[in-house]
Parts: C-alpha cells; structure tokens; sequence
C-alpha cells in the first residue's frame, strides 16, 4: 500500500476529502519524524513505536581495499510494532 492508497482509504471511511486528509497524514509523519529525530520516542497505541537508535562508532575495513576505517557515531529509526502485530504474523496458515 502507498501513501496515496491510504490517504484514499481514510479518506473514503471517515467521509472526508483526500486533501484534507492529506495534510493530517503529512503533519502526523512530519511531528513524527521531528520528535524521534530529537531523541524522543513516539509511542502510537494500538500501533507501534518509534524510536532513535543510535549506532556506535568502530573501526571496519573497507570492502573494497581492506585498508582499516573509521565509521563516526550515528543514529537510525527502529520500530517495534504492537503486539497483535507480532502475533497476527506468526498465526499457522499465514503465509508473508
């Protein structure tokens, strides 16, 4: 699904325009992305967690020569998604 297949669905369910919900769904993932960029986690219940993961830095080897490098600090987005999530994945009979 893309953001304009669910833009269309809400926007059919709760009888609205696909504009204005749109600008709700554009505003939801901008305060999101926002808030776990400054560290915070987003917890949206009955849904998931988002989150700020920071990766410490460490000496590798660059795959391409093998030469030793350094890799800096820096931080990804994990999510950790509702239970019933979890569990509606690993029900038998589901196929991914």
């Amino acid at each position: 699904m893309t953001t304009d297949e669910l833009i269309e669905r809400i926007a059919d369910r709760q009888g609205l325009s696909a504009k204005h919900v749109r600008r709700i769904v554009r505003d939801l993932l901008d305060i999101v992305r926002e808030t776990v960029a400054e560290g915070e986690p987003v917890r949206l219940a009955r849904f998931g967690t988002f989150r700020r993961n920071t990766l410490r830095a460490r000496e590798t080897r660059n795959p391409a020569t093998g030469q030793p490098m350094f890799v800096p600090e820096r931080h990804s987005v994990r999510f950790r998604p509702y239970r019933v999530w979890i569990d509606l994945c690993n029900e038998e009979g589901e196929k991914p």
